[in-house]
């Protein structure tokens, strides 16, 4: 449209001289006006009538300057065809109109807001003459104030209204403010998030059309927030589209609240965002008092589950957990029956949370007392009937149950005995890393309490797989939370990702593999582990050319020197240069004397170590029936440590750090272990860091 059509146009002059000499009432005023501009007026209009009970003598006057400046605005951008600020100004029309009591000018603001998004400037212009001429008949409407607050539900709550029209914050403050709420104002979006932060309301009521930030962008901040997001937001707006309503709950709005106001209607509205933010809260207390008892519960339940690791003379056994929640319903146990066998199983009760915790600590203890009722050389399919039968004389539902597989080893001669009671089968790998399927036979049977007591025991011989580990193999026991772990795109890892990821391992480090590094790259792969309990089991004989010494000594000085000569001799014997083995013999010493100084052992409770040698480095471990050692105490600064008299500490455990790169240390079935990694060249490398130094 020409700015040419905008001159042609009566001036409001005219349109002034022309209007009737007595102001005829509001309604009648704004028929004459704007009925052969807008005919379907007096239909539209009916939208936006709204209450008076709530709107005094100030509050009217304060109406009747917004819609005096919105006239003023809407009368210069239309000039200069600027559609956001006529878009802008037609806002406060459509909002304002009905509260001061004059429904049509809210259907005015609403044509010019449409006339204006399709760039009709021409029909603007003759509105906005039209709404001028309105305005200088206008008369506010006398108000009467009711005493309807008592007829409005109370409010109790901190609320915050955001709004840049002085007289929608006042009219919001006294409505709220009458029914008990405490209310605080905000003339704009960056003044409110700046409240919200500070004072956090329960409930913030947002106007959607403010210069600067807008209210869409205010509610998607604060609903996005962690530090803001426990008040929540009604979008507050003069539009009534399904977009404009869909965007505001898009953006995280609780409701939305149509302008012009219906007192009613608002406090109900406000009134339902306040028993929901309550409700949100006295959840969200008892979710967090849940979560503290859960975690207690599951530091409970982990002393249940040991996860250290078993090492001994001929073989590496460790476990990597990982529970659904602060607790699972995952299980597992390693033990050591003598110097060469030793026993491991994984199980896994039915579903995951609290009630399967539960059972899963009931089932724990139900197996551990079955294994110290049986001789340990037991089959496996007896031992497995025994924890059935004790589990179902405790537990009657067959939707509660739970897999298992349970193994037997011969450390020395690598024979492994296997049950499988509806778990997931075992993975057995080569030294290099290859899947050794072929090598374990097809067993299993159904899970523990899956069948009644009275089908008889469910469990036989022939179900047994009996297997010899491949020299210097890997074996795998895991649960399904594993396999079935999901990755962002929905796809479940299965079997396949988890031998992908196992291989990935062993192939890069043999040495020191551990299964919580599988865990580690799936997780880095994409799978969402949490989903359910996670447990993965790995069970590694070193080959006889790794293990090249072992033996025992007494907690003496005597001993100490007994044990890393031994130490020295033998890795000189296979081919160390004489000052690294000199400074591994050094360990030995150090470790062996603090036994000799602290552990409180007789002479004749001898002490245990393992020398193993695999890609330029070697690895030494201890084991002793001492009491438990302080190692942290070491960590602590010489003049803080303390001296409990049983304490590794000294230059003996500064000497083992600066040889060792890597160390272990804890304490199982009333065993300290000590596990040292020392690289071959390590005297070339200490040598270099002196010099440096």
């Amino acid at each position: 449209m020409m700015k040419e059509a905008l001159r042609i146009m009566a001036p409001m002059e005219e349109l002034e001289a022309s209007s009737a000499p007595l102001t005829p009432p509001s309604g009648a005023l704004a028929e004459k006006w704007f009925s052969p501009i807008i005919s379907d007026l007096e239909d539209r209009s009916r939208q936006f009538q709204t209450d008076l009970d709530m709107v005094d003598e100030e509050l009217m006057e304060l109406f009747a300057q917004e819609i005096r400046r919105a006239a003023s605005g809407l009368e210069e951008s239309t000039r200069e065809q600027d559609e956001n600020g006529i878009r802008e100004h037609a806002h406060t029309l459509q909002g304002m109109g009905g509260t001061a009591g004059v429904p049509e000018i809210s259907v005015v603001g609403e044509q010019l807001s449409e006339m204006a998004k399709k760039g009709d400037y021409v029909s603007c212009n003759r509105l906005v003459l039209a709404l001028r001429g309105w305005e200088k008949e206008w008369i506010a409407p006398e108000t009467t104030v009711r005493d309807v607050v008592g007829s409005l539900p109370e409010l109790s709550g901190t609320l915050l209204v955001v709004d840049d029209e002085l007289a929608n914050r006042r009219f919001l403050e006294k409505l709220l403010g009458d029914c008990g709420a405490t209310v605080l104002l905000a003339e704009n979006g960056e003044r409110a998030i700046e409240l919200i932060r500070s004072h956090h309301p329960d409930v913030a009521l947002v106007d959607v059309m403010m210069p600067g930030i807008s209210g869409y962008e205010v509610c998607k901040r604060v609903t996005r927030d962690p530090e803001l997001n426990d008040t929540s937001v009604i979008i507050v707006t003069a539009k009534s589209t399904v977009e404009d309503i869909e965007h505001a709950f898009v953006q995280g709005a609780f409701d939305y609240i149509r302008k012009p106001y219906h007192s009613r209607e608002l406090v109900a509205r406000v009134r339902n965002a306040l028993q929901l933010k309550r409700q949100n809260d006295a959840l969200k207390e008892w979710k967090g008092r849940m979560s503290r008892e859960l975690e207690v519960a599951g530091v409970l339940q982990s002393r249940l589950f040991e996860p250290s690791p078993l090492l001994g003379p001929t073989w590496n056994l460790r476990v990597a957990y990982q529970p659904s929640q602060h607790i699972g319903g995952d299980m597992f146990d390693l033990r050591e029956l003598n110097d060469h066998i030793v026993f491991a199983y994984i199980a896994d009760v039915a579903g995951h949370g609290v009630a399967s915790a539960l059972i899963s600590t009931l089932l724990k203890a139900l197996i551990t007392e079955v294994l110290r009722g049986l001789p340990p050389d037991a089959p496996l399919f007896e031992v497995a009937n025994r924890i059935h039968r004790s589990f179902r004389s405790y537990v009657d539902d067959p939707e509660l149950y739970a897999t298992m597989q349970m193994i037997r080893v011969n450390t020395q001669t690598g024979s492994v005995e296997g049950f499988c009671c509806g778990h997931p089968p075992m993975l057995l790998f080569s030294e290099e890393g290859h899947v050794r399927d072929e090598v374990i036979p097809d067993h299993g049977g159904f899970p523990i309490g899956m069948l009644p007591l009275e089908m008889g025991d469910p469990y036989v011989k022939e179900e047994q797989a009996d297997f010899q580990m491949p020299s210097g193999g890997h074996l795998f026991i895991y649960s399904d939370g594993l396999i079935e772990a999901r990755d962002s795109e929905g796809e479940e890892c299965e079997r396949e990702g988890l031998i992908q990821a196992v291989t990935h391992h062993i192939e890069k480090d043999n040495t020191w593999f551990h299964p919580e590094n599988v865990l580690t790259l799936l997780r880095d792969k994409g799978y969402q582990l949490g989903e359910d309990d996670c447990s993965l089991m790995h069970l590694h004989l070193p080959n006889p050319g790794e293990l090249i010494g072992s033996g025992g000594f007494a907690p003496t000085y005597e001993g100490a020197e007994q044990a890393s000569n031994e130490v020295n001799t033998q890795l000189i014997a296979n081919g160390w240069p004489e000052l690294d083995a000199s400074m591994v013999r050094l360990l030995a010493m150090e470790h062996a004397a603090n036994l000799a100084d602290h552990s409180g052992l007789p002479e004749s409770q001898l002490c245990t170590y393992r020398l193993t040698r695999h890609r330029g480095e070697c690895q030494l471990l201890f084991r002793d029936q001492g009491p438990p050692w302080d190692h942290h105490n070491f960590a602590r600064k010489a003049e803080s440590r303390v001296e409990d008299g049983i304490a590794e500490s000294g230059r003996g455990l500064e000497m083992i750090s600066k040889i060792a790169y890597h160390i272990e240390r804890f304490r199982r079935d009333k065993t300290n272990v000590a596990l040292y990694a020392v690289k071959e060249l390590i005297s070339e490398t200490m040598m270099a860091d002196e010099e440096g130094s």
